[in-house]
């Protein structure tokens, strides 16, 4: 049986929509929010929590490394000064 008009344009039409809908949908998922989102999902898998987690205990331990150094350098600058005054 052939297929008539009706039943062509019906097809045409249906094709629109979908095309028009993937179209929405390419939209959607291209708008800055949704990337940041996506993004943001990423950021949340565990292997990345863990990365984080790492990187903030190793940027703690070197911020201690430093003030140490500094308190020490500190000190022995005080201790020559005070023994160039006595």
């Amino acid at each position: 049986m052939p297929r008539t008009i009706d039943d062509i344009q019906r097809e045409i039409e249906q094709t629109r929509a979908n095309l028009a809908n993937t179209l929405d949908q390419l939209a959607a998922s291209t708008k800055p929010a949704a990337l940041m989102d996506s993004a943001k999902g990423s950021l949340m898998n565990a292997k990345n929590l863990a990365i984080i987690a790492g990187s903030v205990v190793a940027g703690v331990v070197v911020l201690a490394l430093v003030r140490r150094t500094n308190k020490n350098r500190q000190i022995k600058e005080l201790t020559a000064w005070l023994e160039q005054r006595s």
